[in-house]
């Protein structure tokens, strides 16, 4: 019984839903908030309608994610990050 409450505790915490929702957002490259709120609200449970939005809207700000406003509707698209590798001890060789 114990076991079932923390692992519900953990399931539904607050960063555990963002990086749920990150992951359909980087899963699916462009998905509309919509769509989203039927994933994790209506399927899956994870948290009420109001803290998905508040939770969206905290995603907002990251930097791979972008915001399209579409009418009223918003579409989340993943951008793609690109991280710079500094290593000296790369060699380039043609053979």
């Amino acid at each position: 019984m114990k076991e079932k409450i923390v692992k519900r505790l953990t399931r539904n915490s607050k960063e555990y839903v963002k990086s749920v929702i990150l992951s359909y957002i980087r899963k699916y490259e462009q998905i509309s908030a919509l769509q989203l709120k039927e994933i994790v609200v209506d399927e899956q449970r994870f948290c009420s309608k109001s803290s998905f939005y508040r939770l969206l809207d905290e995603l907002e700000d990251l930097d791979e994610i972008g915001v399209i406003k579409q009418g009223k509707e918003k579409h989340y698209i993943h951008k793609a990050v690109k991280k710079l590798v500094e290593n000296e001890n790369l060699f380039c060789i043609d053979l």
